[in-house]
């Protein structure tokens, strides 16, 4: 009997030491949104005494489309900028990237526009599986290489009236970097980035799906971010260009009537050029057999102005 008493006593003392690490979690999973969601980020660079503002951004869904047999959303980013910054995208709104999930396997996929069409790239943006340890590594439009950041400690945040999974992560050094990843969200460097940039560094300050508030920072006012946009919303609406990404058939159309097409790489090389007669604002062009998988500039004059829209072909 004595014998057995300290089995037992063995197996609770085993059971009840656990690793400070790992703390209390929720079994329920939170997958990434797929439409009517937003995240508000502010780009800092600390090049400057006390670092100062320089970006402020919005990502957001725009739409989906078929990539590889899988639907995936597509994501545009607004962005303004707080001060003349030579590293700046300059204003506006522009094609961010696509994202897909597996929410069977807690795998949430990105892939920006640069990155779109390399079938070797890694696009495991998050992994809901991983456990304390384990390496992350993220690749975006940054950056042409990975960097890589372990799980330092896992955890759980009360998110709206829900508990979801949380990540925290550290460095190579092994330090705590402060930066945080939950589940249906992203980092809190910006949903979509996990490490600083040299100088540059990346703050969440919102996110917000289906018109609710679920992530804010503290004295932030959560809400669409307003540009100095030159080109209007119906503006861009009067030309449109599908499918994109692409196989190679395309189709444009105009509120105009299109006079010239041209179409060239991302470095200005132009690849194709062609005059429309008459007043046509509908036209399919087939570039499967001009144009090798890649993103380019589709340069589309009318009488009024000439737009300039990106396409990916795969």
């Amino acid at each position: 009997m004595r014998i057995l008493r300290y089995v037992t006593l063995g197996i609770l003392i085993h059971f009840i030491q656990w690793d400070s690490r790992v703390l209390a979690q929720t079994s329920r999973y939170f997958p990434f949104p797929q439409s009517d969601a937003f995240w508000r980020v502010t780009e800092y660079d600390y090049s400057y005494p006390g670092g100062v503002e320089i970006s402020d951004y919005q990502i957001y869904f725009v739409g989906d489309t078929l990539y590889n047999g899988n639907l995936i959303s597509i994501l545009n980013i607004k962005i303004e900028h707080a001060i003349n910054h030579p590293w700046s995208y300059g204003y506006g709104e522009r094609r961010f990237g696509y994202l897909w999930q597996d929410t069977i396997q807690k795998i949430v996929y990105f892939k920006d526009i640069f990155s779109l069409t390399c079938n070797t790239c890694d696009s495991v943006l998050y992994n809901f599986n991983l456990e304390v340890g384990d390496s992350v590594i993220n690749l975006n439009c940054f950056m042409q290489t990975g960097l890589y950041n372990y799980i330092h400690s896992i955890d759980s945040v009360l998110i709206g009236s829900d508990y979801r999974k949380k990540y925290t992560l550290e460095n190579g050094s092994h330090q705590v970097t402060g930066v945080e990843i939950i589940e249906g969200i992203g980092s809190t460097l910006g949903g979509f980035y996990q490490y600083d940039m040299f100088e540059q560094y990346f703050r969440l300050n919102c996110f917000q799906q289906t018109g609710v508030v679920l992530f804010n920072m503290p004295n932030y006012t959560c809400g669409e971010l307003v540009t100095n946009i030159i080109e209007t919303q119906d503006e861009a609406e009067k030309v449109s260009i599908y499918p994109n990404p692409s196989n190679g058939d395309i189709n444009i159309q105009s509120l105009l009537p299109i006079k010239e097409i041209r179409i060239s790489t991302i470095s200005g090389v132009e690849v194709k050029q062609m005059l429309i007669c008459g007043e046509e604002k509908r036209t399919a062009i087939n570039l499967t057999s001009t144009l090798t998988s890649g993103m380019y500039l589709i340069h589309l004059f009318t009488e009024e102005k000439v737009y300039v829209k990106y396409i990916v072909i795969y």
